[in-house]
């Protein structure tokens, strides 16, 4: 065999095992997802860990060290959630159970509201007519009511089963995550030179320059994302704490943290704060909500034109068309963690096209046109 078909050889050989290795990922994904979460944490925690390192301190009490601390501040904050959370909803049970009149006023307010105004004359009598006719199929199909209700009964005990299985999974993420992450920590520089000394010879500078500029991208990324996310839940804390939202601060949590993902955040601000405002209204709820959306599109605003530009490295500089199909077509293909990963893959493959494809699209366009032939 000579050299250059045993180099083809070995090369194909590689690359139908990577392509096995995906296959088997994408298969496994349920059990591969917290592998991956470790992997990020430990990817965004490392250069925290080797800035320790530098200044003398060994790399497994560096590690040690930073999960005490994020133990502690979990607790902390996890534990003033849920106080907030468990003392409004006190609050609120209390005023409903000694205020008789409570539903009564909310029930007046209801009747009372300028439906016509709201919805036009025609769309509100329009309503007030399909509430009356579907009262009385109610009354004339109570035998068909009754078998949907079996029907729903089903659905419901099949949910719990779901939920039950769900709540297994995120207690297996809460135990997993964290272990992975620690051994991930730990040996996370052995693990990159020893894919560096296992790269091909001959293309090891030119891909270790490539990989650097992802590591670049990348870790600007989600380092700044974290760093957004805690002043955008502050914001948003701020803002409906003015509102008089009760639970400001629990809601403001909850948004920073679902801003993770984009444009979640904006959802987990708003339609609990519009719930409990249509819960403790006593007037019109109108402008305590107009309130609540003039601070989530404000905060919005300020993370889009202001938090990002300042915070984030502008080294991704994906257009937002490509930001939104990447967002969608990673949600489709992986799921939940597709959403959280697709602006950084995006990223890494916008470095690779511009790397080793356009190059090639570039030769390909100033090469001549071949001479027409005589004749």
């Amino acid at each position: 065999m000579t050299p250059d078909r045993r180099r083809a050889v070995r090369i194909g050989f590689v690359s139908v095992f990577l392509l096995l290795v995906l296959l088997s990922g994408y298969l496994l994904r349920s059990i591969i997802n917290p592998l991956l979460v470790a992997l990020l944490l430990a990817y965004i925690l490392n250069p925290l860990v080797s800035s320790m390192e530098k200044r003398g301190i060994r790399r497994t009490q560096a590690v040690v060290g930073i999960f005490l601390i994020g133990l502690v501040c979990a607790v902390l904050f996890g534990g003033l959630g849920v106080a907030a959370i468990v003392s409004g909803i006190g609050g609120l049970s209390e005023s409903i159970t000694k205020d008789d009149g409570y539903f009564d006023r909310a029930y007046a307010a209801v009747v009372a509201y300028d439906w016509d105004g709201l919805l036009g004359k025609n769309l509100a009598a329009d309503v007030k007519n399909a509430w009356g006719e579907a009262r009385d199929k109610l009354k004339d199909n109570v035998g068909d009511m009754f078998k949907t209700l079996q029907s729903v009964a089903g659905n419901i005990i099949g949910g719990a089963v779901a939920t039950l299985a769900g709540i297994f999974l995120l207690f297996s993420y809460l135990i997993l995550v964290p272990v992975y992450t620690f051994f991930l920590l730990l040996s996370l520089g052995k693990i990159r030179i020893a894919v560096s000394e296992h790269l091909p010879g001959a293309y090891r500078d030119r891909i270790l320059v490539v990989a650097a500029k992802i590591d670049r991208s990348v870790s600007a990324f989600f380092r700044g994302r974290l760093m957004i996310c805690l002043a955008k839940g502050l914001l948003i804390a701020i803002g409906l704490k003015i509102c008089g939202v009760k639970f400001a601060f629990a809601i403001g949590l909850l948004a920073g943290a679902g801003s993770l993902i984009p444009f979640l955040g904006g959802i987990f601000a708003t339609v609990p704060s519009i719930i409990l405002v249509l819960l403790e209204a006593e007037t019109d709820p109108l402008w305590p909500i107009i309130g609540i959306g003039i601070v989530v599109i404000v905060v919005e605003a300020i993370e889009g034109l202001v938090l990002t530009p300042v915070i984030l490295s502008k080294e991704t500089g994906l257009h937002p068309l490509t930001l939104l199909m990447s967002i969608f077509i990673a949600g489709e293909v992986f799921g939940f963690f597709g959403v959280l990963l697709a602006v950084p893959i995006a990223s890494i493959v916008k470095i690779l096209f511009v790397e080793f494809v356009l190059p090639e699209i570039k030769a390909l366009a100033k090469e001549k046109p071949a001479p027409a032939p005589d004749g």
